[in-house]
């Protein structure tokens, strides 16, 4: 038997959704969940940034890599 956190259970609820609503496959599914994983580490570091420089290392990197999987 499998205990799934909170977080997992949303995660695939969200999946669900976009399959069975929108008609999204698979793995247009893995690209929006990566993407929405680089908008969640973006936020945290945007509100960093703005006192930390050295945050705003890490938030280029993270906009790089969002980038990246938009493909822009």
């Amino acid at each position: 038997m499998r205990v799934y956190s909170t977080e997992e259970i949303e995660r695939l609820r969200a999946i669900k959704r976009l399959v069975n609503e929108l008609g999204i496959n698979l793995a247009g599914i893995q690209q929006l969940l990566s993407i929405a994983d680089v908008v969640a580490r973006i936020r945290p570091l945007l509100e960093e940034a703005m006192t930390r420089p050295a945050r705003q290392r890490v938030l280029r990197r993270e906009v790089d890599r969002l980038s990246q999987l938009l493909r822009l």
